[in-house]
Parts: C-alpha cells; structure tokens; sequence
C-alpha cells in the first residue's frame, strides 16, 4: 500500500503513479518488483495467471500424498501465523487479531519457520533463498 498515491484524478493517473512508485522501489523490494512487473508485463495476463495457479494446486494434490508434504505446510502456516501475530497490521487496540489462547488446532513449533517458503514447482515447503 505504501507504493500508491495519496490522490489520484482518474484511473490512467493511478496506475502512472504507482508504476513510477514501483520503479522507484528498486531491486531490493521483491514485492514491488512483482507487483510492478504483474501491471506492465504483457506476457503476465489473467490467463497466464490462472495456469500458474492451476500448476500448483496439481503440483500440491501430488504432493499431498506424502507425510512430509502436509508436516511442511504447518511449519509453514505456523510460520504465517507468527508473521501476522508480529506485523503492525495485525495489532489492534484492543490486542491482537489472531485471538491467542483462545484455540490452538495447529501444533506449536519451537524452530522458526518463517524462513520457509512453498516451492511453485512442488508445493514443499524448503528454506526461502
């Protein structure tokens, strides 16, 4: 959200803004990077998109076959869930958003997973580069 303009006057005028916004990121944003070559790529339209997503909801249908695969994606989601319990958009006045202690159905993790990431290719979950 950081990236788009305070104002804009029409829609071209949004988009001018933020694609100059992006630019200015940089390379060391790896968001920005994304987001900026999703609206400027012409290759990177809503059809390649949905094949990508449908590459990998096949590669996880395979990989959820094996015991790994599923111990992986809750080391992973553990590791979502302390992002969001860190993140200052998951603050509230009143606490936190995720509800702490209220009920836990995921195991606790003592390591830090939020160096995972799920590979595209495979759907496990390994070590962010």
């Amino acid at each position: 959200m950081r990236f788009f303009p305070a104002a804009a006057s029409n829609a071209d005028n949004l988009r001018s803004e933020l694609v100059t916004a992006l630019k200015k990121a940089g390379t060391a944003d790896a968001a920005a990077r994304a987001l900026l070559a999703n609206i400027t790529d012409p290759e990177r339209t809503s059809t390649a998109h949905r094949r990508t997503a449908a590459d990998f909801l096949a590669s996880c249908q395979k990989a959820a076959a094996t015991p790994g695969a599923i111990e992986g994606w809750l080391r992973h989601a553990h590791g979502q869930r302390s992002a969001i319990d860190e993140a200052d958009t998951g603050q509230h006045p009143m606490g936190s958003i995720t509800e702490k202690g209220f009920r836990n159905v995921f195991p606790s993790q003592r390591e830090s997973p939020r160096r995972l990431r799920l590979n595209p290719a495979t759907c496990l979950a390994e070590p962010r580069p």
